[in-house]
Parts: C-alpha cells; structure tokens; sequence
C-alpha cells in the first residue's frame, strides 16, 4: 500500500484537499462518461467540468475531486433521475477497479455508494476505469 505522504498533488490543490479521511483508492467503482472509451475529458475534477457552480466552504475539498459510485444500481438510479442530454442521458456508464497509485478516496456516507476520488499527478484513471456496462 502507498503512503499518504507519498502522493504528488496537482499545484492548483489548496491545503486541505485532499480530506483528512480520504484513503487509498481501492475497489470497483463506475462512472458516466461522454466517449467510449473514456477520455482524460471524462475524468476532469467537477470544479473544472462544472465551472459555474460556486461550492460552499465544506464542499471545495470535494470539488477537486471525480464523482465515481462503489455500487451499479446507484449510478443507474442518478442516470434515470437526470435523463435529460444536458445532464446524463447521453453518457454511458463504465467501470474498473481503483488503485493505490491513482489517488486517495472518500466514501460518502450521506450519499451512499458515491464516492470522491482525487486523482495524483500523473494519474490516468480513464485507462483504468474504462470497462463499458451495458
């Protein structure tokens, strides 16, 4: 397992980011994405791909951060909550298994199954989570 200490955040982390809690990244996750097979594009942090939303104080950690989901059903139930092309209806769900050396993770524990990966320098988590779920 890699150490907390031996991660290389991107310059643009502020102190704090990523959360004390977070841990190694492990497990299956799943994540809509706009190509197949999935580009850097699909991975950017949700500050980056959503610029017009201002994050509370408690939410700007999270922002740096890539929405994936730890559970199938989860991402399948936001996909048919949002159908509409501007939201989800047009993305596809994939999956893979995270590693260590991708980053660090945060379960959500309000938000079961969601979870927040904050990639390292240098990280491609779309060469590993890249598997199309049909």
């Amino acid at each position: 397992m890699v150490s907390k200490a031996n991660y290389e955040w991107p310059d643009g982390f502020p102190p704090g980011v990523p959360i004390e809690e977070a841990i190694p990244a492990s497990g299956k996750v799943y994540r809509l994405v706009k190509n197949i097979p999935p580009t850097e594009q699909d991975f950017q942090m949700y500050r980056e791909d959503r610029p017009d939303i201002h994050f509370t104080k408690d939410k700007i950690p999270f922002s740096y951060g890539v929405s994936v989901w730890s559970e199938l059903s989860r991402i399948v139930r936001e996909k048919e909550r949002y159908p509409s092309p501007e939201q989800f209806g047009n993305k596809t769900i994939v999956g893979g298994e995270l590693t260590d050396d991708l980053g660090l993770m945060y379960a959500c524990t309000v938000n079961e199954g969601h979870v927040t990966l904050w990639s390292q320098e240098g990280a491609e988590p779309h060469l590993q989570i890249c598997e199309e779920i049909t």
